[in-house]
């Protein structure tokens, strides 16, 4: 199992049980102490759980961002499917805002059968899949980059969108009600 996986099955874990112990996870993960140690090592530095003797516990907050590479391994085949669905909606010339979460990110194989497409956006590894693949003229924001992120977020970022019109937004969020979307900050 790769580090990012094993990272996303952990805080999987502990989202379902909230406190575990060494043992527990020693057995649900087939890894080595001194490699379960390091994981839960960086997962505390990320603010995510609370190291014990014996164990650990879950970081209980409502707006924890987990980093980008646990984000991008987690339900993969899911945001697959709606980027297949979303690319039905992509046509040449296009002027689009691509946002910065994994899922948006595999939106940029699709634009690579388009031409003359601009591309907005506040991602770093959007923008460098775009340019990487010259899938579309690339415009970044500028601005703070997140910790644990490929995100640039920031008064500077929003202003930089004020100075652009889109046909298309393609973004994710944390959560939709009738009030409105929500994301973690």
């Amino acid at each position: 199992m790769f580090k990012s996986e094993r990272g996303v099955k952990i805080m999987d874990l502990f989202k379902a049980k909230k406190q575990l112990s060494l043992d527990y996870l020693y057995n649900e993960l087939f890894c080595s102490k001194a490699t379960l140690r390091r994981d839960l090592m960086e997962l505390e530095n990320m603010g995510l759980i609370h190291r014990n003797r014996g164990g650990a516990s879950i970081v209980v907050s409502g707006n924890n961002e987990y980093s980008y590479t646990f984000r991008d391994i987690e339900n993969r085949d899911a945001k697959l499917h709606i980027c297949q669905l979303a690319a039905d909606f992509l046509s040449d010339g296009m002027s689009i805002f691509l946002d910065s979460s994994s899922t948006v990110l595999n939106i940029c194989p699709y634009l690579k059968e388009k031409k003359h497409v601009t591309v907005v956006t506040n991602g770093i590894a959007t923008a460098f899949n775009l340019i990487e693949n010259q899938c579309a003229e690339t415009y970044i924001s500028g601005g703070y980059i997140k910790n644990a992120s490929t995100s640039i977020v920031g008064e500077h970022s929003a202003n930089f969108f004020d100075k652009y019109n889109a046909d298309l937004a393609i973004l994710s969020c944390r959560g939709v009600d009738k009030s409105g979307l929500y994301e973690a900050n």
